[in-house]
């Protein structure tokens, strides 16, 4: 189903265009990815790769009962302690490859996630051809492939990319069954739906208001409610992450919503908080775009539109329920990419089919303009991976791993919550509030105690405080005077220090 059925298409003039060039830009998507493949994962939200690379690595170790390592148990121990609030369905992939391998290469983790994503490519191509035709569904695709945003969190190591791949692939399925009403379309709806929520909660925001979208539109609120493959899509989707985040870590989720829901219910209240998150769309998205593509989705006629209206309300709720993520956390933003490619192809549709009657002078200078559009974001994105290099980075946090005394216990104002001086410097150390995390505690309500008394119960029962963050350390003036004041720098080097917490120098 189309837009305008009756609009002749610009690229089907020539049936070659129809095949090369969407195999062209997923080639060329992939082969952008694949730039400085093997730099550390620090490009792109480094807490969570990293937390998914301690916990990967201790499962590979853990497998490795003939082949004894130095730091075996620690590998372990580190990914025993990190808190886990999705299944580990990535990292023990990560692992496994590993194992096959036989060595652990981190940067097969990039690996796994860009073929993903391009996977992910084919099905938003499939299903924007089936509801624009084939001009609409490359404009889809380009974009898909194409924002700077989207390359860099494609590449990461996290359940995110992963998620926003089975969104695609469900928003298929749902489309096709709200079209054939068949059997086969209702189960692949909740299986797969099911998955995409079992890999990250998120997902039931976005696959949920699609569904309920579709129920109320088309046959009407009570066919589709006495019809039997509603239930079943319902009870599918709702089974496979049932299991996991109601029965078996039922008071992680329900802590999960707690802290980051209903605590911060009080933001929604302000309008501060709706310019931080426009603000943040600009600098991913761009709010041109962002907007273009909510008149985009207006103009979809057929059975797409309400399925898109749904997964447009459901980014909102998602950002509702989750208040400060969505201004703070790039990554939150991810699930937009899709549905922002899907909405411009309304327009993209529109546009090519008045191209059609251009001479072919002015159709070639469309193309080239095209060709140009597109250089400039993938020349940036490619700019900044080549132009960002952290292959010093673990040589750094070894160094400051073999400095921190074995000898006691460690609290540091580190990076990242100390996972680069965990999964490169080998030691686990408790970790200081940053401003960014003081912010959040204020927010949440949690005021009262002065700077003083916060360090000393912080610090309390601790050895060493180690600063590797000199930036924080720096945006804290209060932390910097109390540790230099009172405390001896106990060992030092470029880019870190570690203070003596057993012998204050003045009390």
């Amino acid at each position: 189903m189309t837009i305008i059925s009756e609009q002749k298409s610009f690229f089907s003039q020539r049936k070659w265009a129809t095949w090369f060039v969407p195999l062209f830009i997923i080639g060329l998507g992939l082969l952008l990815r694949f730039v400085d493949l093997t730099d550390p994962p620090l490009d792109f939200n480094p807490t969570r790769q990293l937390r998914a690379a301690i916990i990967a690595r201790g499962i590979y170790y853990s497998h490795l009962e003939d082949f004894p390592l130095e730091n075996k148990p620690n590998a372990i121990r580190f990914a025993d302690q990190m808190s886990v609030y999705e299944p580990t369905i990535f990292e023990h992939l990560v692992a496994w490859t590993y194992l096959l391998v036989g060595d652990e290469k981190l940067w097969i983790a990039r690996i796994i996630a860009i073929l993903f994503w391009c996977i992910g490519s084919i099905g938003l191509f499939g299903l924007a051809n089936e509801i624009f035709g084939v001009d609409g569904a490359i404009v889809a695709l380009g974009f898909y492939q194409f924002l700077p945003f989207g390359v860099f969190a494609s590449r990461s190591f996290q359940p995110d990319p992963l998620m926003v791949v089975g969104i695609i692939f469900t928003t298929w399925a749902l489309y096709r069954w709200s079209l054939t009403r068949a059997w086969i379309y209702a189960v692949w709806t909740g299986l797969i739906g099911g998955f995409t929520i079992l890999i990250k909660a998120g997902g039931v925001f976005f696959i949920g208001a699609m569904v309920i979208a579709v129920i109320l539109t088309g046959r009407g609120l009570r066919k589709n409610i006495a019809d039997k493959k509603f239930w079943l899509i319902a009870g599918l989707i709702i089974v496979q992450p049932a299991i996991y985040y109601l029965m078996t870590i039922g008071k992680k989720s329900a802590s999960l919503f707690t802290n980051w829901t209903l605590v911060l219910a009080h933001l929604w209240l302000s309008p501060s908080f709706y310019m931080r998150w426009l603000i943040r769309l600009d600098s991913l998205i761009g709010l041109f775009v962002f907007f273009l593509g909510l008149i985009g989705v207006i103009l979809i006629k057929g059975k797409a539109k309400p399925l898109l209206i749904g997964y447009w309300f459901g980014y909102g709720l998602f950002g509702l329920a989750f208040p400060h993520q969505i201004t703070t956390h790039d990554y939150y933003h991810l699930a937009l990419i899709p549905l922002l490619a899907l909405s411009l192809a309304s327009i993209g549709k529109i546009l090519f089919s008045k191209a059609v009657s251009l001479e072919k002078i002015w159709q070639v200078v469309l193309v080239g303009v095209l060709i140009i559009g597109i250089t400039y974001p993938i020349w940036m994105a490619r700019s900044i991976l080549v132009g960002q290099d952290y292959r010093a980075e673990p040589v750094f946090w070894k160094q400051v791993g073999e400095a921190i005394p074995a000898d006691g216990k460690a609290i540091a104002l580190s990076q990242d919550y100390g996972h680069r001086l965990m999964y490169y410097g080998w030691r686990k150390v408790s970790c200081f509030p940053n401003s960014a995390q003081q912010n959040l505690s204020e927010l949440r309500g949690n005021t009262g105690k002065d700077f003083y008394e916060m360090f000393q119960e912080k610090t309390k029962g601790y050895d060493y405080f180690v600063v590797t963050s000199l930036n924080q350390l720096n945006k804290q003036p209060l932390l910097k005077s109390i540790l230099q004041e009172n405390y001896p720098a106990l060992k030092q080097g470029d880019g870190f220090v570690i203070y003596d917490l057993r012998h204050p120098e003045k009390d």
